[in-house]
């Protein structure tokens, strides 16, 4: 017995996919049928799939050759299952739950054997099993998705990991993760004077395609361990991506709709359009893509300001007048909101990691570090470079600068779980893995850090 393609199988066909229809191949088990010693010929009337509970996926009576010998010129059958079939033999709720990790399906040969002569010799029946992994399809569990077109399917760790999310980020919000006061509002990007509602809530992207392999567009989204995640919609282009304005190439033009590469939704919010415009002229300076703008022009305003106002002087009022308090309450506020995820997913999410960008890469546009911090150090510029991760674990600017509480109580402080000063019961954003990436600002990659 060997099977096709790969030993992942969806339990459930996504009929609102924007990608090409994958199940048009039908996954496949085949057989080779040879007769045991003492028979000669074996007549194949029945092959059925069943569950490992005994319910009936597929059967079939009907095979292009049904007599089968050690000299047949084919040995072969095939049995194709429908992904459907699957679904209404597993049933609507264990599909959904993601409840396991493997499946084994049970394959039934009935027949008869024979003699050299023709004489028949007896009635037989045979089982074999196949254990596959399952995939779930998380467009299931109603999570709000963004971008386009979107492939969900994963196996069921992580499938169980996206409804615990789901369920404490958006729809029964518990106590850590429930914003307090002085994080509902922040300013609004495409008006200058007036606050907008901020929201803690999760957004997931590209998973796995229904039966894995390579996922182009993402390198380690082909075994159902990795998925896309965003936190509070509300920032609008905080998390956008500004791209290239030519199409995919051609060796993606099977992901979209006519081959066209359309805006990411809510990246690109209508709403924002003349912003996002903005935004992108901004800072493109070569052909790649790049992620996170409105957060990355922020800190470029903040380090523009520190071009001009450095410590000494940053008080006078001529500074003051300058200063970028919208663009730098933004970020702090950023800052504050992904710490209470990160710290309560470090802590209730164990055997996965979340990767973000550190800050170093090369679509970056921000002052030369000179013109910032006057007589910068091997360490400052090394800081400098990483100012994504400076600014979440030890609530500091790209110059090293503290961080000011919006609130006007201090500054945030640092969220180093090694550091001393801070106990895990404070702030502990250790699941995060931080890397040279260029494309995890905006959004963050989940992935199995250990045997769940």
């Amino acid at each position: 017995m060997s099977y096709v393609q790969t030993n992942f199988l969806p339990l459930s066909v996504d009929r609102g996919t924007s990608h090409k229809n994958p199940y048009s191949n039908p996954w496949a088990v085949s057989f080779n049928i040879i007769p045991n010693i003492g028979s000669y010929w074996v007549k194949l009337d029945k092959l059925a799939v069943k569950t490992a509970t005994g319910t009936i996926i597929s059967e079939t009576t009907e095979f292009k050759q049904n007599l089968f010998s050690f000299t047949s010129d084919l040995s072969r059958i095939e049995l194709t299952i429908n992904i459907d079939d699957l679904t209404s033999a597993y049933g609507s709720e264990f599909v959904r739950s993601g409840s396991a990790d493997r499946v084994t399906l049970m394959f039934e040969l009935t027949g008869t054997t024979f003699d050299s002569k023709g004489n028949e010799i007896r009635e037989f029946a045979t089982t074999r099993e196949l254990s596959v992994i399952p995939f779930y399809d998380g467009r299931l569990l109603d999570v709000p998705l963004y971008g386009g077109p979107i492939s969900m399917y994963m196996q069921g760790s992580l499938h169980r990991l996206l409804q615990i999310m789901h369920q404490n980020f958006n729809t029964t919000v518990p106590p850590p993760l429930t914003l307090p006061e002085s994080l509902e509002q922040f300013p609004c990007i495409e008006n200058e004077t007036t606050d907008c509602t901020a929201n803690i809530g999760l957004s997931a992207n590209d998973a796995s395609l229904p039966f894995g392999d390579t996922y182009l567009g993402h390198q380690e989204h082909h075994d159902g361990y990795n998925l896309d995640i965003k936190f509070f919609g509300g920032y609008g282009l905080y998390d956008g991506t500004c791209r290239p304005d030519v199409p995919p190439p051609d060796e993606l033009t099977y992901l979209y709709d006519g081959g066209e590469l359309t805006e990411d939704s809510p990246y690109y919010d209508p709403s924002l359009t003349e912003e996002f415009a903005r935004a992108c002229q901004r800072v493109f300076s070569n052909s790649k893509k790049i992620d996170g703008i409105q957060k990355l022009l922020d800190v470029t305003d903040y380090l523009a300001w520190r071009t001009v106002c450095k410590k000494d002087i940053e008080n006078s009022q001529a500074c003051k007048d300058i200063k970028p308090v919208r663009q730098m309450t933004r970020f702090a506020k950023w800052v504050q909101i992904n710490r209470m995820a990160f710290d309560w997913l470090t802590k209730n999410t164990a055997g996965f990691g979340f990767l973000m960008s550190s800050g170093e890469n090369a679509n970056w546009n921000f002052p030369d570090i000179d013109k910032v911090v006057t007589g910068a150090t091997a360490d400052q510029k090394l800081k400098y470079k990483l100012w994504h991760l400076n600014a979440l674990v030890f609530g500091r600017w790209p110059d090293g600068a503290e961080i000011e509480n919006p609130n006007g109580s201090g500054n945030l402080g640092s969220c180093a779980h090694l550091d001393s000063r801070v106990t895990s019961d404070q702030c502990d954003i250790s699941a995060i893995l931080f890397s040279k990436n260029t494309e995890h600002f905006g959004h963050f990659h989940v992935f199995r850090s250990e045997e769940n």
